[in-house]
């Protein structure tokens, strides 16, 4: 069968731009051909959009937060123990998260891919901020054990 056009809706979750399309044979084809498929939004529950958009830009403030925190204390730590403590290296988050909230050009990728990006930096932040924690530790406990 060719030509054949179908027009359906979907009531979406909270992530309206990530869906798996199924498609059905009563037999198994020799190929199948799917062309020109078009998804448009006929309404939109504008509290639930609300409700999405407050969500993700409640854990882009959370997550600049602690990249300011982490980047913060380990200059001050820097100070206080000397050149001597490694510097806590470049953290990427930033960029993720600007890129996770906005997109690009053509604006974000979808809802799914920004909170999954997001978690990832959390991620990076828990792996990096125990890393710190262990360094800083490590030089704390070096510099009482050196003798005077």
């Amino acid at each position: 069968m060719t030509g054949r056009k179908c027009r359906f809706e979907i009531n979406t979750d909270d992530s309206p731009d990530n869906f798996d399309l199924m498609v059905l044979t009563e037999a198994q084809p020799r190929a199948l051909w799917v062309d020109d498929i078009r998804f448009e939004p006929l309404k939109v529950d504008q509290a639930k959009k609300e409700a999405v958009e407050a969500e993700i830009a409640t854990r882009v403030t959370n997550l600049r937060r602690r990249v300011e925190t982490l980047q913060g204390s380990r200059k001050r730590e820097r100070k206080t123990c000397g050149q001597s403590l490694p510097p806590a290296g470049n953290i990427g988050g930033p960029a993720v998260i600007d890129f996770a909230q906005k997109g690009g050009p053509d604006g974000r990728t979808s809802l799914v891919w920004s909170r999954m990006q997001l978690d990832e930096v959390a991620d990076v932040l828990d792996n990096t901020e125990h890393l710190a924690n262990a360094t800083r530790r490590f030089w704390i406990s070096n510099r009482r054990n050196r003798a005077p």
